[in-house]
């Protein structure tokens, strides 16, 4: 199944941080230190990756990997957003979420440039999303999309499976005709708010021996939770 590359669009920003005299990767940095070093949490090193959303937003994603000291823990990498929203010429930050959510099996997977896209909104709401697949012990695959959405100073989150294959399994080695497989060729959201946003996949289908194509079109509503 193949991966597919999303654009991103980085900035190098220069501008101070509520008139602090450090910019905003390095403050993020600071707080980062400053929360794992608190909760004695051994980190090896914080990877920051900085967008630009609009001219009067900007988004911060950061990953936190641990240091081999903590091996032995499930929770390889830890998230963390941060939202900076321009008031008066100054960066203020709106949203902070540092530990945001955990993910046991970033072992696999190495967020890198090209792998966010934003979408700004109305009112100052944007989503940004990211692509990754993911392999099961029996052979099967499954591609999900990580919908994280924002609005005044709130985040939000959403899952939604783009791609499925059983082609490496053990039941398809044995009957061919077992064998399925759909992914999303290209995809494109619909809507102008959190509240109507959807999803269209424009899917490629096959299943049985015969690997004959389907393709279909599928609207999903992006349901955001907390």
């Amino acid at each position: 199944m193949g991966k597919k590359l999303l654009l991103v669009f980085s900035v190098v920003i220069s501008t101070f941080l509520s008139g602090l005299s450090q910019n905003i990767t390095s403050y993020v940095q600071k707080q980062l230190d400053n929360y794992f070093t608190s909760k004695g949490i051994k980190f090896d090193h914080h990877t920051i990756y900085e967008f630009n959303v609009n001219q009067q937003q900007k988004l911060v994603y950061a990953i936190t990997e641990l240091n081999m000291m903590e091996a032995q823990r499930k929770d390889q990498a830890f998230i963390s957003i941060f939202v900076f929203e321009k008031n008066q010429n100054k960066w203020t930050e709106t949203l902070k979420k540092i530990d945001y959510y955990k993910d046991g099996s970033f072992g696999q997977f190495a967020l890198g440039e090209g792998e966010i896209e934003l979408i700004s909104l109305k009112n100052g709401e944007f989503v940004f999303y990211y692509e990754q697949i993911r392999d099961s012990l029996d052979g099967s695959a499954k591609a999900w999309l990580y919908i994280f959405g924002y609005k005044k100073g709130q985040l939000y989150r959403s899952k939604i499976l783009i791609g499925e294959t059983n082609e490496s399994t053990q039941a398809v080695a044995q009957n061919p005709k077992l064998y399925y497989s759909w992914e999303a060729e290209d995809f494109h959201f619909e809507g102008n708010t959190l509240q109507n946003l959807y999803l269209v996949l424009n899917i490629k289908e096959i299943k049985g021996a015969s690997a004959q194509e389907i393709k279909k079109v599928k609207k999903i509503k992006v349901n955001f939770k907390p």
